[in-house]
């Protein structure tokens, strides 16, 4: 079996669950999800049930062989074999480049924001993340204003980039001249369309964006992003932050001739030098 700890924003879940998912496909395992991190935990939800998602929730008998102390003493090392099963842990968001060669019962502890973990196997993926049900009216209402004409989905990461000191240490903010060089490259490439603004900070991305008249201004859910996320990924083009949500809103959005602008460094961080989460073929602009 393969158990993925899931954890975080929906971005980093989807992450944890491409991987995972990439590796049981590899091996021929069966795919488990441990949630118990999100017991107190009360900064995101648990949200991959929204997707059509090939995976158990790990129960009691599952946890127990990997138990929550084993894995606080097992941080120490990269990997560890345990009596029951293997752990990787995720050293500062290195690749393991063997990873996809492993197998047996391994439990998996980390981000794993690499799309390298998970080519080849693209369109499974996507067929995965798709949404379960039907989408709520307001949802459908917008999706038919974004494919009305050539939409460009324009993501605005504050919250606690800018909150939290520790985190804005870590990531950093994209600028607003991130933002008018990254506008001006896509109308380049492609010519008019029209912007659809994602952002936890609506107030800031109106200062930010309010020379476009006919920007549509969309603001995120909290409590349920899956929906945010779709509309996102409806767009033709994106201009993402250096954040993981609009990561996927973008690799899930495949329109012919799409563009993505993606910040760089990612981080400011000096542990995570030279990690950089833009996939393949995306056009890279420095954000500060």
């Amino acid at each position: 079996m393969i158990v993925v700890r899931i954890i975080g924003g929906l971005g980093n879940q989807l992450f944890q669950y491409a991987t995972a998912r990439a590796l049981a496909d590899a091996c021929g395992e069966e795919l488990y999800l441990d949630c118990r991190g999100f017991a107190g935990y009360d900064l995101r939800n648990f949200t991959l049930g929204r997707f059509n998602i090939r995976a158990r929730i790990a129960d009691e008998t599952v946890q127990r062989r990997f138990p929550e102390w084993q894995r606080r003493v097992g941080r120490r090392l990269p990997f560890r074999e345990g009596r029951l099963g293997s752990w990787l842990f995720e050293k500062h968001l290195m690749f393991y480049p063997d990873l996809m060669a492993r197998g047996g019962d391994l439990f998996l502890d980390g981000y794993f924001q690499w799309e390298r973990y998970f080519l080849g196997r693209e369109d499974a993926i996507r067929a995965d993340l798709t949404l379960r049900g039907e989408l709520p009216p307001s949802v459908r209402e917008m999706e038919m204003q974004i494919r009305s004409a050539p939409a460009l989905a324009i993501h605005v990461r504050r919250g606690d980039y800018v909150a939290n000191a520790v985190n804005q240490r870590m990531f950093g903010s994209c600028s607003p001249d991130y933002y008018r060089h990254a506008l001006a490259h896509v109308r380049e490439q492609v010519g008019p369309v029209r912007l659809f603004i994602f952002s936890d900070d609506q107030a800031f991305a109106r200062t930010l964006f309010a020379d476009q008249p006919d920007a549509v201004f969309i603001d995120g859910s909290h409590d349920d992003p899956a929906d945010d996320m779709y509309l996102m990924s409806c767009c033709d083009h994106h201009i993402i932050a250096n954040s993981s949500f609009s990561w996927w809103g973008a690799w899930l959005g495949r329109a012919p001739g799409q563009v993505v602008v993606a910040p760089e460094p990612w981080f400011d961080w000096p542990a995570f030098a030279g990690v950089e989460l833009a996939a393949e073929g995306w056009h890279r602009i420095t954000k500060s």
